[in-house]
């Protein structure tokens, strides 16, 4: 579905339409940076995904502004909502929320959405079966790529005749973004004026600590290297800066920026990205009620491996040998103690989160529950069974 169909189709979406303005819609679609358009996700698929979508997250907002209309903190809330909405990274985490508001309200529970900034806590407060159960609703399927795309989208419009190889450490985090962007324009813009005919690489450990390395292709060891030890701390002690930059001089080229990026910032498997979002979550947690934690993964690739691995630990298959004969005495499948259910009675369970289209065109979700056997605060069978499907373990 292109712009154009969807703004012919706005009166089908009549709720999302009033809420945040058919201004806002043309000035997002008309956005020179289309990858920062929350919806440009939708604008790449087909018709009928685009248009069950949208249709979808229409309905499911018009029961969820029911819902805040009876809060004494409405105003505030519908404020938040909408420019949750209208942020790229925060629309992939309200999508959810707004999903389960509808999906639990439509079971006929009642629902409030907690809290209102500055106050922290879970998203949701449910009463199931005369019980509060309280949600937090994690989304970090975009969290790595907005470092990628923030840096790859301001550097390569600038025209050089460099590629520029960037390496995030597992430390980078939101507050070394913008003073990394800096950086790399500065370098070359003076390495530009200085005309480098040698690769240099970059070390950014703080925005007050840079150091350089002159001629260091950020692959290639110096041949002297090992005779030399001391000639080459950053050889060493390169691996502890939070992101190294290397910036390769093309022969006959010149045009925009060439960017290339990656790192454990960017790349990191699926079961500690979970493991790593849930353990941020617990502090958000009450410590004496039911408390259960969504993790959407509909645009990743973590599957139900990756979630058993981050809640129950890591497979590992053991070999036990005969120390004396060599021979094989017993093989078997067992789990690292790293799973968050062997570190946190604070969570009661985790549910595994997905959409989808069906054949028909209607949105389907896919909600997988497992439960923590040392939570503090146990879920019934009846309240497991209205949250999702139980996964026996």
């Amino acid at each position: 579905m292109n712009e154009t169909t969807i703004l012919k189709r706005l009166d089908q979406y009549q709720c999302l339409k009033d809420f945040l303005g058919v201004g806002w819609f043309k000035k997002m679609i008309n956005n020179s940076r289309p990858r920062k358009h929350p919806l440009h996700w939708l604008l790449t698929r087909d018709i009928p995904y685009t248009a069950a979508v949208l249709h979808n997250l229409t309905d499911n907002l018009k029961i969820t502004l029911q819902v805040i209309e009876k809060d004494p903190k409405r105003e505030e809330k519908e404020k938040r909502l909408c420019g949750k909405l209208k942020n790229t990274p925060e629309f992939y985490s309200v999508l959810p929320e707004i999903e389960w508001v509808a999906y639990l309200k439509n079971a006929g529970f009642p629902v409030s959405i907690e809290p209102t900034y500055p106050e922290k806590g879970p998203d949701l407060k449910v009463k199931i079966n005369g019980r509060n159960i309280y949600f937090e609703i994690k989304s970090p399927n975009n969290l790595e790529e907005n470092y990628s795309d923030e840096i790859t989208d301001r550097i390569r419009k600038i025209r050089s005749r460099f590629f520029v190889s960037i390496s995030l450490r597992d430390n980078f985090s939101d507050e070394d973004l913008f003073p990394v962007i800096k950086l790399i324009q500065k370098k070359i813009n003076v390495f530009e004026r200085e005309n480098i005919c040698q690769p240099v690489s970059v070390y950014y450990f703080s925005s007050s600590d840079i150091q350089e390395w002159y001629g260091y292709n950020g692959l290639n060891p110096p041949h002297d290297l090992y005779s030399n030890l001391m000639k080459y701390p950053l050889f060493w002690e390169g691996h502890k800066a939070k992101a190294k930059v290397t910036f390769h001089p093309l022969k006959d080229y010149s045009g925009n920026t060439i960017v290339g990026i990656g790192g454990p910032a960017k790349f990191v498997d699926n079961a500690t990205w979970i493991r790593k979002h849930l353990s941020k979550t617990l502090r958000q947690l009450p410590t004496n009620a039911p408390a259960v934690v969504i993790i959407d993964v509909t645009f990743s690739y973590a599957d139900d491996i990756c979630v058993e691995d981050a809640i129950y630990g890591n497979s590992i298959y053991t070999t036990l040998v005969n120390t004396q004969t060599g021979e094989i005495a017993d093989e078997y499948w067992n789990r690292e103690r790293n799973g968050i259910f062997q570190s946190s009675t604070r969570i009661s369970a985790v549910v595994m989160y997905k959409r989808k289209v069906s054949n028909d065109g209607f949105i389907e979700f896919e909600r997988k529950i497992y439960r923590n056997p040392m939570a503090k605060n146990s879920l019934d069978k009846d309240q497991i069974s209205t949250i999702g499907e139980m996964v026996n373990y």
